[in-house]
Formats: C-alpha cells, structure tokens, sequence
C-alpha cells in the first residue's frame, strides 16, 4: 500500500468515527475507492476499537489517546480483548505481616470474610434448631411435672417466636451483611438467656418465699448447667475469633454468677444458707475458656485453609502491584519459606474465558523457558472460584520503565547492556519458536540479584505465539503495544524474531533519547510513522556516530532488511560494551 492509499483509509476511518457504531464498516466500504484502503481502513476501525476499550458514545479520534503505551490484543472484535498488563506498582503498600502470626493480605481477607459470613448464616440458622428443640422440650418436661406457670409459658412462647422469626429471616435472605448476621445473633443468643436470667431470678425468690431456701443452690447448679449448654452451643456454630469468643463466652459464664449473687445481696436468706458454691462459677468459666481456645485454633486454621485452597502451598503477604484485571502479591511458600510473586486474575474480572485463557498461555510458554534473563514461574492453577493463579519468582528492583520515568534517558553503555541481555533471553525464546510481540520498558524489569545490579528480566508473554501461529488464516490475530509494533505485526502479517528485533529498536531509542521512533496524540498516526515513516536519528547521532546505523537496522520496514536474529543484533551492540 502506498502512502497516498493509507492517507485516503485514514480520512474514510475518520469520518466512519463520526457515524453511528453499527453503520461504521458499512460507511467503510461504501466510500473506499478501492479494496486496498477499504482493508487497511477496516483494519484501522478495529484497531480503534480494540485499543481505546471505551464504549462506542465516547470514541473519538480529536481527543488524544491515553493507552498508546499500553498492550491491547484482537482477533476481529472486541470480545478478544486481553487483560490489561499488570506494570503499575504500588509505591508503598503497608506490610500486613506480624512478627508472630501471618495475616492474609486484603484480597484473601475478603475472600475469607465472605466465606464466613456464608458459614456463619448456616450455622446460625443451626443454632436456632438445636436452642428451639432444646427449649420445647424442656417446656413439655415442664408441663408433665407441673412447674411451668402461665407467665413463664408466655415468656418461653416469646423467646421461641423470636428464635423462629430470625430462623426465617436467614432462611430467606442470602445476601445478608456481616452486621446484619451480626445483629441476628445477638438475638439469637441473648433472648433465650434473658429468660434464663428471668427465670433464676423469680425461681430463686419463690423458693425462698416457699421456705425451700435450702434447694437454692440446687437450682443454681441447673442454671450453671444451663448456660454451660449455651456456651457449647456458640462454640460449636458461630465461626468466630478467639476474642470475640472470650467476651461473648464470658458474658454468658457471668450472668448466672452475677445473678446469684445479686439475690442474695438484695434478699434476706435464712444464715443456714451459705454463698454461692464456687464450684459451679468455676466450671463454668473453664468451659468458656476452653471453647475460646477452641475457637481461636478453628478459626486459624479455617484461614490457612482458606489460603491453601485458593492459592495452593503459597502464603500471601501483600499487595505489590495491581492492573486492570489482575493483582501481583509477595507471597511465600508455607513449607519453604521461600519469598514468590503470586499474580492473580479473579475469574469474574477477567469477563470471558479467553482472558483465562491468554494467561494460560502465558504461563505455559513461560515456563518452557529456563533462561536466566527470563522471568522463572514456580507453579500455576485455577481455584474452585475459576481464578488464575501463577507463582514466579520475586524480583527486586525496578521496570525499565520505572527508571526512564525516573532519569528520561540511560547512558549509551547501560543502555546496551540491558539490550544485550535481553538478546540473551529472547535467543532461547525464537530458537523454540516463541515470538514475545509485546517488548517494551515496563515488561523489562532490572532486578538485583546475587549482588549484581540491572540484571535484566523479560515479563509478561502474554502476546506470546509461535510462527506457526501468525502463518495461513491465523496471521491476522494481531496484538501488542502501538508505540512499540513492528509494521508486519501491525498488518496482521507473520511474525518471526525479527519483529521482536523491531520492538528492541524502538525501546533502545527511547532509552537514549527519552522517546521512542514515532509519537502522535491519535493511533492512525502512530501506526503511520511504523509503516511509512523514517525516524528521525539526529539525536542518537549525537551520542556516538555509528548508532544510527544500528538503529536504522533494527527498525527497518521490511523484516528482511533487519538483524537476522537476536545472536547478530547481540555481536552488534558489543562494540560498544
């Protein structure tokens, strides 16, 4: 295509812009004057529409773009959007681990709070069954012997209405809040123990009124009794920490004891009566002590449990990192205790399988390679919620795009060293076939490892595929950065190393001089100075008089015309290192 065709497809996908979404491609090739620009101006609408993610009332070509370094993907349509490149670090994330317990980080603390919340509604709407039953039947106990008056059988009918109106209230509502659980078993717990205390009270003051003062302590012991019961029953169902355990356990451990001894304080007993026995307060407060441990142990290892489940050996410790779809977490192995990355995609992010799918692949074809200018994954899966996990090693340092940002511009050396490097990486890469297709500062990370500084890490295949991928019907699955794209890429052509090469030239240019070959506020106009344009070399000149020549190879339009691999690109910048 020449450049007076490109301009002609780029003025009809202009005014395409201007008409209504689904009447585009029609405009398209109604008013392209011949098949050449109508493919390249089809190609140029989807490009728009893949790359902007934005809904159709808001594209338009007169506002810049904001994503022209950012990686988008298609094969035809929108639906096959990959996710977002996960490059934007946290600056400073507060660490959540303590020195003697390990707290998950806010994502799994979610996740493990909803888990709770659903369990907690379960085993309260258990709780009301086991307290109902066990009410019923001491009332028809009660009633065969004759000791259940009327008042007291109004109260019991009250505190089983209750029980039976949160019972249907949690039967009904599933999307109940933690608060609102909350605020349920407070009921749930406190209504039947107000009769309790009710009952004590006025069972205590009729037997003295009765001269059966002696048999006080007898009826203190059932009471004890009772609310040891109680505190069983909260243990057993109410997921719960240690903390809230104690005071709720303790509590109810109190209220008889307290009871009993206010009564006797305000009520004349006979001197024969003595105090309280002891014993019961006794065995009652060790049996809330014992269900708080008990509670505590349950509800750790329900959160390691939680942990393992979602992200198998790995223990998470923070939050390093988060994109669009994705979050990177510092993470750790429970048994080796060896430091890891954790990047996770939450199922319901991603939006459609192909998302899962694109990282799949990327994981897979990571792994293939052993490298080390290349990332190292330890372990990936999908949980039982479809979320993707991988586990890769930890770098220390930063992105190359984090140092540009910082310095604008690398010395000449410093630059071709990371060049070089990853020369050395890529080499693995294309001998297995493995086309990386989205190079750029941000998937460059210069880690420290062993003591050397700038040791260089390529990240994110995610665009990877094989030649064999690009060839035949497939070519025209076309993805990558749009400041960064080689011309056979952005044409949907075949790719080899070489366009890898390409991308390594427009990074190595804006290392130098602080931007990369072509810029331009609009895509067409990025994608117009990949294909037709020369970029202009003054600048790199300057520094040293033999880089053009090294940089007008790399970006060279036609593959054919550039480095023949990586190993040649490699020999040609170690003149200078």
């Amino acid at each position: 295509m020449s450049p007076d065709e490109f301009q002609d497809a780029q003025q009809v996908f202009l005014q395409a812009l201007k008409q209504p979404a689904d009447q585009r491609e029609s405009f398209v090739r109604e008013h392209c004057r011949s098949d050449r620009v109508c493919d390249e101006a089809l190609t140029l609408l989807k490009f728009h529409r893949n790359e902007t993610l934005l809904p159709e009332t808001a594209t338009s070509m007169d506002a810049p773009s904001q994503d022209l370094d950012q990686t988008v993907q298609w094969n035809g349509g929108p639906e096959s959007v990959g996710p977002a490149p996960i490059d934007e670090p946290i600056r400073k994330s507060p660490p959540i681990i303590r020195a003697a317990d390990i707290e998950p980080s806010a994502a799994l603390s979610e996740r493990f709070a909803q888990s709770t919340n659903q369990l907690l509604r379960h085993r309260l709407v258990a709780a009301t069954y086991v307290l109902s039953v066990m009410l019923v039947f001491v009332t028809i106990v009660a009633i065969v012997l004759g000791e259940l008056h009327w008042v007291r059988l109004g109260v019991r009918a009250v505190t089983l209405a209750s029980l039976g109106i949160c019972c249907w209230f949690l039967k009904t509502r599933h999307d109940c809040s933690r608060p609102m659980l909350r605020g349920l078993e407070l009921v749930i717990i406190t209504t039947p123990l107000i009769e309790l205390g009710l009952i004590q009270w006025f069972k205590s003051t009729e037997m003295l009124v009765q001269g059966q003062a002696i048999q006080i302590e007898e009826f203190r012991a059932i009471a004890f009794a009772a609310a040891s019961v109680y505190i069983a029953v909260y243990g057993m169902f109410i997921p719960s920490n240690w903390r809230r355990t104690a005071v709720v356990t303790g509590l109810i451990a109190l209220l008889p004891t307290a009871i009993s001894i206010v009564h006797q304080s305000v009520h004349a007993y006979p001197s024969e009566v003595q105090w309280m026995n002891f014993l019961n307060p006794t065995l009652i407060l060790a049996m809330a002590f014992t269900a708080t441990v008990g509670s505590g142990i349950v509800h750790r290892v329900r959160r390691e449990a939680e942990s393992a489940k979602y992200y198998g050996q790995y223990q998470l410790i923070e939050e390093i990192g988060r994109g669009g779809m994705g979050v990177v977490y510092l993470g750790k192995h429970q048994m080796l205790k060896r430091p890891a990355a954790i990047k996770l995609i939450r199922g319901e992010a991603a939006g459609s399988p192909d998302a899962i799918t694109q990282f799949e692949r990327e994981v897979q074809a990571t792994a293939t390679l052993s490298h080390w200018n290349t990332v190292q994954i330890y372990d990936y899966g999908i949980t039982e919620s479809n979320d993707f996990y991988c586990v890769m090693e930890y770098l220390k340092g930063v992105t190359l795009q984090q140092r540009l940002n910082r310095h604008h511009t690398l010395d000449l050396k410093p630059a071709l060293d990371i060049v070089v490097q990853l020369c050395d990486g890529l080499e693995e890469a294309h001998h297995k076939g493995l086309v990386h297709r989205d190079i750029k500062p941000a998937n460059v990370f210069l880690a420290e490892i062993g003591g050397f500084p700038d040791v260089v890490k390529l990240l994110d295949f995610g665009l990877v595929v094989t030649r064999a991928e690009t060839e035949g019907d497939k070519a025209a699955v076309v993805g990558g950065t749009p400041a960064y794209m080689s011309p056979e890429q952005i044409r949907g052509d075949s790719l080899d190393g070489r366009s890898d090469i390409y991308a390594i030239g427009c990074m190595l240019m804006e290392c130098l001089t602080g931007s990369p070959p072509f810029q331009a506020f609009q895509v067409s106009e990025l994608v117009a100075g990949h294909l037709f344009r020369t970029p202009d070399l003054n600048s790199v000149a300057k520094i040293d008089v033999a880089l053009p020549q090294l940089l007008e190879k790399c970006l060279a339009k036609k593959p054919d015309d550039r480095f023949a691999d990586v190993a040649e690109l490699r020999a040609a910048c170690r003149r200078w290192t």
